[in-house]
């Protein structure tokens, strides 16, 4: 500014530079996360902010600038990336002085001090510095029981699930897990012990059909004639092949009460059991013949003359047993067939 000043009578014109003086001033704001956006004040004279520029800064990161405010606009060239997009002045803020920045989604780590600079021409007219603190929303009193509760919830599930589990495989792998009841009787020629497998077993493995209620062994492959089991000579009988074609049913010939029991079928290799599997296999006594044969000959004997003498045609004994007799005679009596029809019967 120019001043006129007497000396010796003339005025001289003495030329002033006036700046208005630099203001610091320091402020706090406190907030929680869950906060949508939070302003930080910054208020100065409009001859401070008239044609200058604004500088919103944290001097603790590397890139301290947040916000850039000038006569054109916003200046976002310079500005620190986590800050991209969440800043804002009003588009008049240098010309009514109000300067605050307006901070969207606060969190946490945006807390520490943020300095509000105003310059002119590179000289500095005013700064102001906001302490802004950002807390943790606190939970309702009633959520930290139902946290806790949650959380004991999901670890008695997973203990649960965990005992579960291990009860299950451990029940998979139990031979009596995969029992198998197979039924039979007296008189039949031969019955089938089932044990089959997808699995691919090595050709070195063992065979084994035990007798588990007696502990005996019935069956061993591979194994020569003289290997297995006095009891079992020519009485049991493998596929051929059965490690190749994963059929290791066993084929027990004349089965009778006796053999009524549980088996189970153990592939071994290098003392190992790759599979395992019990049949409890049932044989049920023929107790009509038995006491067909024990107590009524003389009533067998009868009966045959008198088919004999009703038909007109004598039985092969050679063709027929006395039970087939016995067979044929109950068809006739029940029937209340004529003699004819008894004998195209007996030619069948």
């Amino acid at each position: 500014m120019l001043y006129p000043v007497m000396a010796d009578g003339k005025k001289i014109l003495i030329f002033m530079s006036v700046f208005p003086s630099v203001s610091q001033q320091a402020l706090g704001v406190q907030v929680f996360d869950n906060m949508e956006l939070v302003q930080l004040p910054c208020q100065v004279n409009v001859s401070v902010s008239m044609e200058s520029t604004v500088v919103w800064s944290r001097e603790d990161l590397r890139f301290s600038t947040v916000h850039i405010h000038q006569q054109s606009g916003d200046d976002v060239s310079e500005q620190n990336q986590r800050y991209s997009g969440r800043t804002m002045m009003k588009k008049d803020a240098l010309q009514t002085g109000d300067l605050s920045l307006t901070l969207k989604s606060p969190s946490v780590s945006d807390s520490d001090t943020y300095t509000c600079t105003v310059r002119r021409f590179g000289q500095e007219l005013s700064r102001i510095h906001i302490q802004l603190q950002v807390k943790e929303h606190p939970h309702p009193t009633w959520m930290i029981p139902l946290s806790v509760g949650l959380v004991l919830l999901f670890i008695l599930a997973a203990v649960f699930g965990l005992v579960f589990y291990c009860r299950y495989k451990k029940i998979k792998r139990d031979p009596v897990y995969k029992l198998q009841v197979v039924r039979s009787a007296e008189g039949e020629e031969c019955v089938v012990l089932p044990c089959k497998t997808k699995t691919h077993l090595p050709h070195s493995a063992t065979i084994e059909w035990r007798r588990v209620d007696k502990d005996e062994v019935v069956h061993l492959y591979p194994s020569s004639q003289q290997q297995q089991p006095e009891m079992a000579r020519g009485a049991t009988e493998m596929n051929v092949n059965p490690l190749r074609t994963g059929d290791l049913s066993l084929t027990l010939f004349n089965p009778t009460h006796y053999d009524s029991g549980l088996y189970v079928c153990t592939v071994q290799k290098d003392g190992h059991n790759l599979k395992q599997k019990v049949v409890s296999l049932f044989v049920q006594e023929q107790l009509m013949y038995n006491e067909m044969i024990n107590n009524d000959m003389f009533e067998r004997t009868s009966l045959r003359q008198s088919l004999k003498s009703s038909v007109g045609t004598p039985f092969k004994n050679s063709q027929y047993s006395c039970f087939e007799e016995y067979h044929y005679a109950g068809r006739y009596l029940s029937n209340g067939s004529d003699g004819e029809e008894v004998e195209e019967n007996t030619n069948m």
